[in-house]
């Protein structure tokens, strides 16, 4: 006997596991029949020819793949076999005597592919396999065969590079799905290469083509003619790829819709309309989702799981299992093919319907939009089903008929937005919906509006655009006597008004939201304003009462589970014990509530308790570590577009830096700081505090002038402004510096330069800190004394791999990894990952 194997010219990209995997099954004597199972379009083809080409020399009487595409006879099977071996046989005898008589004594392995549509042929397979001990079948299907000696191995799509994070061109080119889009992209188009600027949309188009290795052959085809950028604005409109297939590759491979559709018509029609429905979940559903949306009144339970369980076997429905219970998932390409099939039946209206009215009764809450007020069973169900309420949200804009839903499904996802730090995503939802005119017909859900953009815009950096919200929500609350709104509405007032400096007027609202919170019998506002009126005490100075009703907070928030207002309390109690100078009594709350803020998923309330570790660990001596700790929150408060906690970072990051006596990165972190300062209303607090810290920046640099009038910019800036009261600490630290100052200089050279200050523009003051002279280049020569080695692993450890994955992705040892390192900490003059990595940002050496 001879092969008959496809030459296949391109590597096998991202099976490695499998090929091992499923080359131990064939060889195994137990073992008569190896299924390779998956979805369509995964590339179970491919990896059959891999694993044949892989074992020709093992099956001494050969190796032969019989494609069955086409053939839709189960009784044509057999024959076709027996055509693809080149046996002759008496015409009266039975093929699958004949085939038993051939095969009964050789070492074959016969590659069955494209099984699924004649997966009724499984019994006479079964019987083959019995009967000849020396033959093994590797099959192909969507579809298990079902039979006692099979041994199923499932083909997953590619791995996927995590949309989330920021890649390098290097790293992004290991990941699977990237490497053969990239492969195929290249056949067609040799000058094409990854870069910096298309690597988010080749990102989003291989997340998109899930990983698929045909979607992905199929749209790195159309590159060439439409472009990257082209083909991702493509598939964002949810359309079926152009087809620019291979004209020598069957059929069922020029088209992923034509692959998907061979699945969809083996389906019984209840399966098909079930398939159909599912479609209006995007991501994962559950199993009660489905039983309770998708079960019409002319068939039970039972009918719609063992449907349900038929998409599943046949891998167009796949399990996610996750610690409590099991979710179900459409690859993103059979959901979009689904869909279509669904708005070519007419049934679209009624599936969104059934699942509006699912989605209404699982994340409705009765609080208004704020965050303190929900639950994490709450914040967990949003996970699950967020996803499918964007789809359905971006359904219904295409009518009004459906606006007061929408609207009140939007509402509900503020919280959710906002913890989460999508601002971005919550507001362009509430833009949608704001200025409708349907909008001031509904009065409660008008209020909920104006508070959601008021807070949205308050995370964002802009509490004088979010005041005139709140003010609106406040009338319309007096008007149509909504007092648990008003409430709520209050209190972000009084929350705008605090962080504009206006702590007298922001105290008088918080009293009066914790006075109509006590008439309302709520616990949860109750915590809520005590929370907030004890961190305003602290801002006034006035910490033994800012203590009490801090403490006063925490047990109402722990006698009703309100984990979030006591992380919050934790943070103001830490503030309270720094100001005291109880040192380790801050760093214990401010790292009770970031673990608590942890737990919670809370990435806004993680950034501000890790900015205030920082400020305590810098305290503490801990230089390298408060930087990290500094670095982090930045990361996070850029994550959550949140302009002020993005500001703060930068001026702790400025502070620490000076500890370092590393003025240039000191004063660029300060430069933006003030940059991320111009981008928000309430400027003239913290622009008084980065004009302190510039001030001290100067006298470390003995440029007592510059210092003297930066000094008077401030007292310009807060004459301007007779709103904002200024902390306490910051009015003891001016007169200090001015003392320092005065000593250093003459009256009379003091007053002038203090006059000139008060004509300064903020933008001088940036310009003044850039021209310090840079103190990192007598540091230069570190770089040049680190090996090219060193370096790779350097940025290895940039990446965030653990030595074990550095030492793959360099073919060296985990020994060689950890020489090296050391003999970076040595050169860097560091003890840790965390400080050679930013040792190496700021000299230049990771970019």
């Amino acid at each position: 006997m001879t092969n008959n194997l496809p030459n296949c010219r391109n590597a096998l990209i991202g099976r490695e596991d499998l090929l091992e995997l499923t080359t131990q099954l064939l060889l195994q004597h137990e073992s008569g029949i190896v299924t390779l199972a998956g979805p369509a379009g995964v590339g179970k083809t491919r990896l059959a020819q891999a694993l044949a080409q892989q074992l020709s020399f093992h099956f001494t009487d050969g190796v032969w793949c019989v494609p069955l595409e086409g053939i839709t006879d189960v009784m044509m099977v057999l024959p076709t076999i027996i055509h693809r071996l080149g046996i002759h046989i008496p015409s009266r005898q039975q093929p699958i005597d004949a085939l038993v008589q051939f095969l009964r004594t050789r070492k074959v392995l016969l590659i069955l592919d494209n099984l699924e549509h004649i997966i009724t042929s499984a019994p006479d397979i079964a019987h083959l396999i019995e009967a000849c001990q020396r033959l093994t079948i590797l099959a192909t299907t969507h579809i298990p065969l079902a039979v006692r000696a099979e041994q199923i191995v499932t083909v997953m799509p590619l791995d996927l590079p995590d949309a989330s994070r920021t890649w390098d061109v290097a790293a992004l080119q290991k990941i699977a799905a990237v490497q053969l889009f990239v492969q195929r992209v290249q056949l067609r188009n040799h000058m094409f290469v990854l870069t910096a600027t298309n690597t988010k949309a080749v990102i989003d188009i291989c997340t998109r083509m899930d990983g698929l290795p045909l979607a992905l052959e199929l749209a790195a085809a159309c590159i060439p003619s439409l472009g990257v950028e082209m083909i991702r604005a493509h598939l964002d409109r949810v359309l079926p790829l152009p087809v620019i297939g291979f004209q020598d590759m069957p059929e069922r491979h020029q088209s992923l819709d034509v692959a998907i559709t061979i699945s969809y018509e083996l389906l019984t029609p209840l399966q098909q309309a079930l398939f159909r429905q599912l479609s209006v979940f995007v991501g994962r559903f559950t199993l009660e989702a489905v039983l309770e949306v998708f079960t019409p009144l002319e068939r039970t339970s039972e009918d719609t799981l063992a449907a349900l369980m038929a998409l599943v076997h046949q891998h167009l429905v796949s399990i996610a299992e996750t610690p409590s219970q099991h979710h179900y998932y459409m690859l993103e390409t059979i959901r979009s093919f689904a869909h279509r099939c669904l708005a070519a039946h007419a049934e679209i209206t009624t599936a969104y319907e059934k699942l509006c009215d699912y989605l209404c009764r699982v994340v409705a809450h009765q609080k208004p939009p704020t965050i303190m007020h929900v639950d994490e069973g709450w914040l967990q169900r949003i996970e699950t089903w967020h996803n499918s309420m964007i789809g359905l949200l971006v359904w219904t804009t295409s009518t009004d008929q459906w606006f007061e839903r929408r609207t009140q499904l939007i509402v509900d996802l503020i919280p959710y937005w906002t913890v989460h730090g999508q601002l971005l995503e919550a507001q362009r939802w509430l833009d949608a919906v704001s200025k409708h005119p349907e909008l001031p017909r509904h009065p409660p859900l008008h209020i909920d509006v104006l508070n959601g953009n008021g807070l949205v815009l308050a995370h964002r950096g802009l509490p004088d655009q979010a005041y005139q919200y709140h003010q609106q929500a406040f009338n319309l609350c007096t008007t149509y006597n909504e007092q648990e709104k008003l409430v709520y509405t209050i209190k972000r007032i009084g929350y705008i008004l605090d962080v504009r400096g206006q702590h007298h007027e922001a105290m008088h609202m918080h009293e009066r939201s914790l006075a109509l919170a006590h008439q309302l019998n709520d616990d949860a506002s109750i915590a809520d304003a005590h929370m907030n009126v004890g961190h305003l005490l602290h801002e006034l100075g006035n910490e033994e009462e800012a203590k009490h009703a801090l403490e006063r907070s925490i047990q109402v928030a722990r006698k009703i589970g309100a984990k979030r207002i006591l992380a919050w309390s934790w943070i103001g109690l830490g503030h309270v014990d720094r100001t005291q100078q109880h040192d380790a009594a801050a760093h214990q709350n401010y790292d009770r509530a970031r673990l608590l803020f942890s737990e919670l998923h809370d990435q806004r309330g993680i950034a501000w308790s890790t900015i205030n570790l920082s400020v305590m660990t810098a305290r503490q001596g801990q230089a390298e570590h408060a930087l990290a700790l500094a670095d982090e929150s930045l990361r996070r408060f850029q994550t959550v577009h949140d302009q002020r906690g993005t500001a703060w970072a930068y001026y702790h990051l400025s502070h620490i830096h000076m500890i370092h006596k590393c003025y240039t990165a000191a004063s660029d972190a300060l430069c933006q700081a003030f940059q991320h300062t111009a981008l928000r209303d309430d400027s003239q607090v913290l622009l008084f505090c980065l004009l302190q810290q510039a001030t001290r920046l100067m006298i470390e640099q003995t440029q007592f002038a510059q210092a003297v009038r930066f000094l008077g910019l401030a007292d310009s800036l807060h004459s301007q402004d007779r709103t904002s009261d200024t902390s306490s600490d910051a009015r003891e630290t001016a007169t200090n510096l001015i003392d320092h100052l005065r000593a250093q200089i003459s009256k009379a050279q003091f007053t002038t330069l203090w006059h000139e200050g008060r004509r300064l523009r903020l933008d001088d003051v940036s310009q003044i800190l850039r021209d310090i002279p840079d103190t990192t280049t007598e540091n230069a020569s570190v770089v040049r004394i680190l090996t090219r080695r060193e370096l790779d692993v350097l940025r290895a450890v940039a990446e965030g791999l653990s030595n074990q994955q550095i030492a793959s992705h360099l073919t060296i040892s985990t020994g060689t990894v950890r020489t090296h390192l050391n003999t970076i900490y040595d050169k860097l003059d560091v003890q840790s990952r965390t400080a050679a990595v930013h040792s190496a940002r700021k000299l230049g050496m990771l970019t």
